[in-house]
Parts: structure tokens; C-alpha cells; sequence
């Protein structure tokens, strides 16, 4: 951990990169580019209480037990800055995100800095971060090539943890879209643990920890992995 205050931490880490526009993935950019997409997306897709607490609910759990004292953290893609709250109990955050709807919605909030690019050719420098979250992106992602690319470059700007969720292929959830008539989710695919695990391992990462909101019942998982 390093010893600066969290807002000389953070002109650090975003140097002179504010407002400036990365690389967005094309499937990215038409579903959530679009305006309008925040505010739905931050309303309507989270109408529930139940679906609204449980993400950020983990990500505490997860930054009590693995985050040593005040840091940075980069939440990326943040969305909405649905995860700001839970971040800033305990942290400094930033925030990235390719979309800009997403990020005039989460502009409303006042997390911290936001930072419009891609995930996966971020414009920092490595290890600048304490800890980098990624929630809710990488079931979308379509094939094992793309997930090593994506855990790479989470890793690459971490100086300690790096956690992220995804769909576990061996939740019953998972299982019940490979039958017959079921289904499918689009745009959407779950992946083995055993690849996170290698994916990590091939990045200078060590996995450290599974988290579940629903062990076996959602699709939905955590990994937490630490920088080697």
C-alpha cells in the first residue's frame, strides 16, 4: 500500500488522462451507448431492492476482508456508479466506463473521477491502483481468448486485489440452459472457474477466493485474486 493520501493517489493513477476517449468495443457502444440507456439502466434494470443490494452488498464483504487500510480503487466498467457507495465506505474510488450514458448517470452521483474508455486498453500506468473491480461484464464476453485479454489488463493496473463476478457454468442455473428447449440468454455465456483460474495465473494473478450470492443456484460468482 502506498503511503500518499487517496487524492494524491488518484491524480497518480489518472494523470492527464481525464476526458480522454479510449478504444470501445462495437457491441459495447450500440447497446449501451445510446442516451437514455443510463437512466434505464439505473432504474428499471435494478427495480428491486433485492436486486439492487446484492452486488454492492458482496463488493463490501469482499474489499472488508481483502483491502488493507484506506486505497485506491478503480471500478471498471462502472456503469452507473451503481458500486460508488460501497467503494467509498472504505475507499477512494474511480471510475471507467466506454458508454456515455452510463457515465452521465453516474456523473449525478459525484462518485469521484470518471474516465470514458475501454476495458480492455485502459490509459493508466501499472500497479496504480489498491484494487480494480469488474462487475457484471465479463458473461459477455464470448470466448476463452477474450476473457485471458480482459483478467490481463484488470491485472495490469492492480497493485493488490483484483475481483470481478461472472457466470459460473457449474451453477444449476447454468446447467439448465444446456437442455433442450430452454432458453438461452443472449449476448451472454458462462465460463468454467478452471478458466478464470489459468486466465489469472497466466497474468501474474493468484486466485485467493470464490464469493456467492446463491452458491449453486445463480449463475452469478466472484473471483478475488491477488497481484503476485
Amino acid at each position: 500500500m502506498h503511503s500518499s493520501s487517496p487524492a494524491v493517489a488518484t491524480r497518480q493513477a489518472l494523470g492527464s488522462t481525464i476526458g480522454v476517449d479510449g478504444q470501445t468495443q462495437q457491441e459495447a457502444s450500440r447497446r449501451w451507448g445510446p442516451e437514455g440507456t443510463g437512466a434505464w439502466y439505473d432504474g428499471k434494470r435494478w427495480n428491486n431492492a433485492r436486486r439492487r443490494e446484492r452486488d454492492p452488498r458482496i463488493v463490501q464483504r469482499i474489499l472488508k476482508q481483502h483491502l488493507t487500510g484506506p486505497g485506491l480503487v478503480l471500478d471498471a466498467p462502472c456503469g452507473t456508479g451503481r458500486l460508488a457507495q460501497a467503494i467509498t465506505e472504505q475507499a477512494s474510488f474511480v471510475g471507467l466506463d466506454s458508454s456515455p450514458s452510463m457515465l452521465a448517470e453516474a456523473a449525478g452521483k459525484k462518485p469521484g473521477p470518471l474516465l470514458r474508455a475501454d476495458v480492455n486498453r485502459m490509459p493508466f500506468a501499472s500497479e496504480c491502483f489498491d484494487a480494480v473491480l469488474c462487475c457484471r461484464l465479463l458473461h459477455h464476453l464470448k470466448t476463452r481468448a477474450e476473457l485471458e485479454t480482459t483478467l490481463a489488463e484488470l491485472l495490469r493496473v492492480s497493485r493488490g486485489i483484483v475481483a470481478g463476478s461472472f457466470w459460473d457454468s457449474s451453477s444449476l442455473a447454468a446447467l439448465r440452459q444446456r437442455l433442450p428447449f430452454v432458453r438461452r440468454p443472449v449476448h451472454r455465456r458462462a465460463f468454467p472457474k478452471s478458466w478464470i483460474r489459468d486466465a489469472l495465473q497466466a497474468a501474474g494473478g493468484e486466485l485467493i477466493a470464490w464469493e456467492h450470492s446463491a452458491r449453486f443456484f445463480s449463475q452469478q460468482a466472484w473471483f478475488v485474486a491477488q497481484k503476485r
